[in-house]
C-alpha cells in the first residue's frame, strides 16, 4: 500500500482484512482540518454508507 501520505511517526495502522486502509488520520498534521476529513473520507467504501436518518432537515 502507498504510505506516502501517512503522517504518524509509527506508520499507518491498518485493520485486519482491509489492506492499506487507514483507521486514523491526525488532523493536527494538516494546515486545513477539512483536508484531513477529505483524506479520511477517501478511505470509506461508498457501498458501506447508509443514511438512516436526517437530523435538522
Amino acid at each position: 500500500p502507498d504510505l506516502s501520505n501517512c503522517h504518524t511517526p509509527m506508520g499507518c495502522p491498518t485493520l485486519p482484512g482491509s489492506p492499506g486502509m487507514k483507521i486514523y488520520i491526525d488532523p493536527f498534521t494538516y494546515e486545513d482540518p477539512n483536508e484531513a476529513v477529505r483524506e479520511f473520507a477517501k478511505e470509506i467504501d461508498v457501498s458501506t454508507v447508509k443514511i438512516e436518518e436526517v437530523i435538522g432537515a
